[in-house]
């Protein structure tokens, strides 16, 4: 029995579910279903935390209507963020991740770790302003 191969276009499917209306009433422009979980997401956070004893306590302090305006405000930001196709989470994961490993300083290459050199010396504009790195040898490192 002879393999076959498959080839499969991977965006050709995947559709982006959007809601026109809402019974009889017309939104005017269609709103994605992405929108609306970002929206009840944030806004059963909210309500939450509220009632959660010492963190809910500025949030029993607001108007009500900022219960509507804080989640609008997030779910903005979130459906216009651009992520590479990913959901936000994800993203802001790796963005993150990437920071930490930024800090640590330490870089990746196909997995695997590779230590940044340390001997770099920076000369002032004066001086010309120009940097300059020094090889160091493995005696000099003990």
């Amino acid at each position: 029995m002879n393999k076959i191969n498959l080839y499969l276009l991977n965006e050709f499917t995947k559709h982006d579910r959007k809601i026109h209306g809402f019974k009889n009433l017309s939104f005017g422009r269609p709103i994605p279903l992405k929108s609306v979980f970002y929206f009840l997401g944030a806004l059963g956070a909210m309500i939450v935390i509220r009632f959660i004893p010492i963190i809910g306590y500025p949030l029993k302090h607001i108007v009500p209507v900022m219960y509507l305006m804080i989640p609008g405000i997030i779910t903005y930001s979130l459906s216009e963020l651009e992520t590479e196709k990913r959901n936000p989470l994800a993203y802001a994961r790796s963005v993150l991740l990437y920071n930490i490993r930024r800090l640590r300083g330490i870089s990746y290459y196909r997995g695997k770790t590779l230590n940044r050199r340390k001997g770099y010396k920076f000369y002032s504009t004066i001086q010309g302003g120009y940097l300059t790195f020094k090889e160091q040898n493995e005696e000099e490192n003990k």
